[in-house]
């Protein structure tokens, strides 16, 4: 019975001696991860979808990977202090606070995960303007706590790796509908375009110059 112990003892020892060699050679606390898509659009309807969290819940990955996600947004949704929160079977649980908007032109928002990893760090929708396109860059900058990581090296895996591939299908899913209500917008225009002014000659004046 005693060498059983013995054995389990030396076995944990390695196991875990094995698990923080692994952890300071390869493991990566700290992390950049960026994506970015374009989109054929004027930058008012890429704004309005990317700076509130109605509209980011549109298009955010949360739902798209765990339909049965539960959101709350809490306090002035697209303005600073602004919270998101979620949780879900498939997506975890986490939250969002909105640290900084610049108007056309940047959404920043402290992000924290709590299930199943446990992160934070900020994440920053940017918008760069070209001749015809719009550039949307999503970025995140977090840490990981160490038990993260390690359990993430375990797994052969990176949270770079997985919000990576989350934030793609984000701004693709992003493109799609932004594109799609600048065409409704247009299809509104063409079916109820504005009223004409016309104007009464007799209420017009004649400014003469001396």
């Amino acid at each position: 019975m005693k060498k059983r112990l013995l054995y389990l003892l030396l076995f944990l020892v390695v196991v875990l001696g094995i698990g923080a060699l692994l952890f300071y050679k390869y493991g990566e606390r700290e992390f950049l991860v960026k994506r970015t898509i374009q989109i054929s659009t004027p930058s008012g309807f890429a704004f309005k979808n990317m700076s509130t969290f109605e509209n980011i819940l549109r298009w955010s990955p949360i739902k798209m990977i765990d339909p049965q996600v539960k959101t709350k947004i809490l306090g002035n949704d697209g303005y600073e202090g602004g919270i998101l929160t979620w949780e879900g079977p498939k997506i975890g649980k986490g939250e969002e606070k909105i640290i900084g908007i610049g108007p056309f032109h940047f959404f920043e928002t402290n992000i924290k995960l709590f299930e199943p990893y446990q992160m934070e760090g900020v994440s920053s929708i940017q918008m760069g303007f070209q001749a015809g396109t719009n550039d949307i860059i999503w970025g995140i900058k977090g840490t990981n706590s160490p038990m993260t990581t390690l359990k993430l090296l375990l797994q052969g895996t990176s949270l770079k790796k997985i919000l990576g591939d989350r934030i793609q299908m984000g701004l693709e899913k992003f493109q799609k509908i932004t594109e799609q209500d600048y065409l409704d917008y247009l299809k509104q225009r063409e079916e109820n375009p504005p009223p004409k002014v016309q104007l009464d000659p007799e209420d017009m004046k004649i400014i003469k110059l001396k």
